[in-house]
């Protein structure tokens, strides 16, 4: 059968995507050496999965910062190469909702899970369209609502008082090093923004505003009004502000060019389906069996990117938006897939602990020999995905695919193929009447402008960046 074509942007802003045929896949079914999966070089007709270039900021991709996003073209093909119209797709680890947003645009229903709360709002408002005229009254409202309210601050500052003497019901919140990061004048202005925001009756225009409002403290650069620089892929690094940064005026940037993004993501997404963000832990699927056509997603690394240390400048400030208080979301922190915050009395328990996975327990071994923390942080990390994989196999239906992005890691100057272990961590999983089978690597290289992640070098290449696809099957014992 002839493959089809992508669906054109207007196919798609009139709800009608293409559906494709995936019974002939592009690609060979791997090799096998030991039990292992081997990646394989040759494919069936060129595949081109590096997108080096390719713009990513298109529909609602780029409405706030996120580390490690993968172009969403990758989720794109993937969807297309494994679905048809109206199939549903799940990402047990959404991060900014990259596979929910393709999902829309492409006539899929779709589910997300992630850990982190702020990664749930992004995700969720990222994926949801909107009315236009809603959002243009709603927004526009909202504008002359807000600049009143500035100018009310601003008078009482002249008047020698400041926020207390305009709004004495609004709080700062409490938490830690906050004037270290905050000038007091921009702490002031960001609890007026907030307490205007929260006023706001209509729940998805709220949670968009509030995603306007991290996204100006969440940035590239030095843009952000904390003071921090590059806070989007990086640990927070002090930055002295050359003058106060103007909240007001950043807001209402910020909130004209994600309006715009937003008006052009639900004209184009399909009316005829649904993105869902369905809970926090992706080892617990809130799912029954067989209910996917399709997994795909990216998980973190073995240590992997501190999400907490950036998110926390805006979980700090929204603590009562997502249930939670400053110390509570620090130790959450403990509990994300690929943290490094494990302790050293768990690591020694769990290095004696064997898997029974040739390559696995050989990384394990290996990192033990040098490292005893670093070699329990990948157990757990490798423990954790297998959980993970479990559910995958579960709440996908038989003879459905997933895709696990994955790219390997250098730890303690030991090499760690994690697509390689993610294949035996795959094939380790059984169920009652079924298992999950490796059916090729596919190989990406990765664009250092667009996908911010370590550079891994010697075993994997002279500093060039690369990750994989492991594809697995659920496939009847």
């Amino acid at each position: 059968m002839k493959r089809q074509t992508m669906p054109t942007k207007t196919q798609r802003a009139r709800g009608k995507p293409v559906a494709y045929d995936h019974s002939h896949l592009r690609w060979q079914v791997v090799k096998r050496r030991r039990g292992v999966a081997e990646e394989v070089g040759r494919f069936r007709a060129p595949l081109d999965l590096d997108f080096k270039g390719a713009k990513t900021a298109y529909a609602t991709h780029a409405i706030h910062s996120f580390s490690a996003k993968f172009p969403p073209q990758l989720a794109s093909w993937a969807i297309q190469e494994f679905t048809s119209l109206r199939e549903t797709v799940i990402d047990p680890m959404a991060g900014s909702g990259t596979t929910l947003v393709e999902a829309c645009l492409l006539g899929r229903n779709s589910y997300g899970i992630d850990i982190d709360p702020l990664a749930r709002l992004i995700s969720k408002v990222k994926s949801t369209p909107m009315d236009f005229w809603k959002l243009q009254s709603e927004t526009n409202r909202f504008e002359v609502s807000l600049g009143l309210a500035f100018k009310e601050l601003e008078k009482a500052r002249r008047n020698g008082s400041g926020l207390e003497g305009v709004r004495k019901q609004i709080t700062i919140p409490e938490f830690p090093n906050r004037d270290y990061w905050f000038l007091a004048e921009v702490s002031e202005e960001l609890a007026l923004l907030k307490s205007q925001i929260l006023n706001v009756a209509d729940s998805d225009v709220r949670d968009f505003l509030l995603v306007v409002f991290s996204s100006i403290i969440i940035t590239k650069g030095k843009t952000s009004v904390a003071n921090v620089m590059d806070l989007a892929h990086s640990r927070p690094h002090y930055a002295k502000p050359e003058a106060k940064p103007d909240t007001l005026k950043l807001f209402i940037v910020r909130l004209m060019k994600l309006r715009k993004a937003m008006e052009k993501f639900s004209a184009d997404a399909d009316p005829n389906v649904s993105a869902k963000i369905i809970g926090d832990d992706a080892k617990r699927i809130a799912l029954n069996e067989e209910k996917v056509d399709f997994v795909f997603t990216s998980p973190p690394y073995v240590n992997a990117i501190d999400y907490p240390r950036a998110h926390k400048f805006t979980v700090f400030w929204l603590g009562e938006v997502f249930g939670v208080q400053p110390g509570e979301y620090t130790n959450l922190g403990k509990s994300y897939i690929g943290t490094e915050r494990v302790d050293k009395s768990e690591c020694l328990q769990r290095v004696q602990v064997k898997f029974e996975l040739r390559l696995v327990d050989k990384i394990v071994k290996e990192l033990s020999n040098v490292d005893v923390k670093q070699a329990g942080i990948a157990h757990r990390y490798f423990s954790e995905m297998q959980q993970v994989l479990s559910e995958v196999g579960r709440v996908l239906k038989f003879d459905k695919f997933g895709v696990i992005v994955v790219g390997p890691s250098n730890i303690r100057g030991i090499s760690v193929p994690t697509h390689e272990a993610m294949v035996e961590l795959g094939e380790s999983v059984v169920g009652r009447r079924w298992k999950l089978r490796c059916e090729g690597i596919l190989r990406r290289k990765l664009d250092r402008d667009k996908r911010q992640l370590p550079v891994v070098r010697g075993l994997f290449g002279n500093g060039i960046q690369t990750e994989y696809l492991v594809v697995l099957k659920k496939v009847r014992l």
